[in-house]
């Protein structure tokens, strides 16, 4: 650990990639902290300031249940768990990240701003970056995003999908089998090792951490994360009071980076014949105590994990199969699974590409249908609430509701039925 002589330094902004391991944001925003980045000049900045800002306005927590909002609140905490283990922390605020961060920007008289980039084009993501932006060069910030979202980048940056397309969104592969081929000329397939999470040794040691330690702690409880701005209570989907949030729930899984690489662990590292063998519809999708897949999705949603690290833990325990399993492949394979998540990103930033806020809706979407749906409010309520009189869909939305998760094919069981009946 290098000791910091300046009253300066560098920001990472946490946003979705709630993870050490595999940041290349992070990785970079200490390298200018110790002055081992090249390209930046000789001399570091001196310290590095990790940092949340609980958003309410943001996607992830717009319109989301408790319990999301209870592990996205665990994955933070996490996050300034490990980072205390290496003599720093995260620096929590709560707000709209256009007025808090330039806040923070003048306390630690911040020089440089790194995070990963959100490549699917979300309108809210993609405005409050451009105003994150423009606040950042009228205080002199240079700010630095890095695609670690995905397997590859989705646009048009090296070694990216639309960067092997012609650098245009609306030439994307359209089916998985396409999807696939695409894969497979860019670098002959292969896909890059996931990077080292960084050691104590990389983080300078700063003073400001013990003189700042009550100020910008994680929040402690869902009803601590502020009302959205701009919106009334019939707007933002799922309402809360702290009865309601402390009531007894059975989470499937409980949030953070270090949960996510011991259920990586659990799942595939220990069982090779199991992970090479993997075939998504031969998974039981009624299975509740024990299921039958990964779960490691609630986790890649908001970056806990790195898919890039998953996808190599499952090449090597394959290795580490016995001559006699059957290898499957993609699409149903636990390699196929992290290339439909690629795919379907790829897809909303086309979309967004196209015509910006579309993915998401039908409207204006090049991937959409325009299907002239009915309405009926007390069929929509009776879905929601598992009261269809249909055993396996009422089954399916309880479990939702008392988990937070259902298995792959139970999803597309409700969803069909609520769109199809």
């Amino acid at each position: 650990m290098q000791a910091s002589t300046s009253t300066g330094g560098v920001m990472h902004w946490f946003r979705k990639g709630l993870r050490l391991h595999d940041n290349p944001a992070l990785l970079h925003a200490l390298s200018l902290a110790n002055g081992t980045n090249s390209t930046e000049g000789s001399g570091g900045v001196g310290a590095i300031y990790p940092v949340y800002v609980v958003d309410p306005n943001s996607y992830q927590l717009l319109k989301c249940s408790v319990m999301r909002a209870r592990f996205l609140l665990e994955c933070i905490k996490d996050l300034d768990d490990s980072l205390r283990q290496r003599g720093s922390r995260l620096y929590v605020v709560s707000g709209d990240p256009v007025e808090e961060l330039p806040k923070l920007w003048k306390e630690f008289d911040i020089k440089y701003m790194t995070h990963e980039a959100d490549e699917t084009g979300e309108p809210y993501a993609l405005k409050r970056d451009l105003d994150v932006n423009i606040a950042a060069k009228e205080a002199g910030v240079s700010v630095i995003d890095f695609a670690s979202e995905t397997l590859r980048p989705l646009g048009n940056r090296e070694g990216g999908y639309v960067a092997n397309v012609g650098g245009l969104p609306s030439n994307i592969p359209t089916t998985m089998s396409a999807f696939q081929k695409l894969l497979a000329r860019i670098e002959r397939g292969s896909i890059p090792l996931p990077l080292d999470a960084p050691s104590q040794d990389d983080f300078p040691k700063q003073t400001t951490i013990d003189s700042l330690d009550t100020k910008y702690r994680p929040l402690e409880h869902p009803c601590d994360i502020p009302w959205p701005r701009g919106y009334s209570k019939n707007e933002i989907g799922p309402v809360w009071d702290r009865k309601t949030a402390d009531r007894v729930t059975n989470p499937i899984v409980k949030g953070g980076e270090s949960l996510a690489l011991a259920q990586l662990q659990k799942t595939v590292t220990a069982r090779p014949d199991w992970s090479a063998s993997f075939e998504k519809p031969k998974t039981s999708c009624t299975e509740v105590s024990t299921p039958s897949t990964t779960v490691l999705s609630p986790y890649l949603s908001l970056g806990c994990i790195s898919p890039r690290a998953a996808w190599h833990a499952v090449s090597d325990a394959s290795a580490r199969a016995s001559s006699k399993t059957t290898r499957s492949k993609p699409p149903v394979s636990l390699h196929g699974q992290l290339l439909w998540r690629d795919f379907n990103n790829l897809i909303a930033h086309s979309a967004n590409s196209q015509a910006p806020g579309s993915w998401g809706q039908m409207q204006d979407n090049v991937y959409c249908r325009d299907v002239p749906w009915s309405e009926d409010p007390a069929l929509l309520t009776a879905w929601k609430e598992g009261r269809t009189g249909y055993p396996w869909i009422d089954a399916c939305m309880a479990q939702l509701r008392a988990t937070g998760w259902i298995h792959h094919l139970g999803r597309h069981a409700v969803a069909c039925f609520l769109t199809r009946g």
